[in-house]
Order: C-alpha cells, then structure tokens, then sequence
C-alpha cells in the first residue's frame, strides 16, 4: 500500500454570485435548523470558510420552504437588512442552477 502525492490535472475555480453579504451565519442557521441536510462547513466560524452543500438536499429543501410564507424574513443580515424566503430561495435555486454539474454538491467560499 503506501500514501503517495496525487495532483488534479484539471482544476478551475470560477466564483460567481455575491449574495448575502454579512449574514453566512444568519443563513447557515436558516438552512440547518429548517431540515437542510448535508451542509458541510471546513470550520465552525461559518462566516469565513467554505460550505458545501449537497445538491439533492438542497433540491428538497427548496421545495418543502416554497409552501411556506413567501414573505417571511428567514435570513438576517443586520436589524435593518433581512431577506425574505422568496428573496432566499431565488438565490439557492440560482446556486443549483448554475453550479458546476459535474459534482453532487454546491460549493460556496464566504470572502
């Protein structure tokens, strides 16, 4: 056996989006306490490291938060900037969306 070096002979990285700003721990908390499943953080400060959340997850959690009031603050970026579920949810579905389709999850650097 051994533990030998492997490198990727393809790696790109093209971030695009800059939603939420100043409210990843408003929004982590808004999926995880809502039942969004398999979202994954490289720290627990989860307003400065990377998320990945599974697609398939995050899929199912759209669909159950779109029977519920469109209207409501979910996430909180400050007192005076909150957004709304549809405000939320536009951009989750942007994220699956436009995520790279060649892997099972979405992931997003907070920077």
């Amino acid at each position: 056996m051994g533990c030998r070096a492997h490198y990727a002979s393809t790696y790109k990285v093209e971030w695009k989006g800059n939603d939420f700003n100043y409210a990843a721990e408003s929004l982590y908390g808004y999926l995880v306490d809502n039942g969004c499943a398999n979202v994954h953080t490289s720290d627990e400060d989860t307003a400065y490291c990377e998320w990945e959340i599974e697609k398939e997850s995050l899929a199912a959690f759209i669909k159950e938060q779109e029977e519920k009031d469109p209207n409501e603050a979910v996430v909180d970026r400050d007192e005076e900037t909150q957004y709304t579920r549809k405000e939320t949810l536009e951009v989750l579905r942007t994220w699956l969306t436009q995520s790279d389709p060649d892997i099972d999850y979405i992931r997003i650097s907070w920077h």
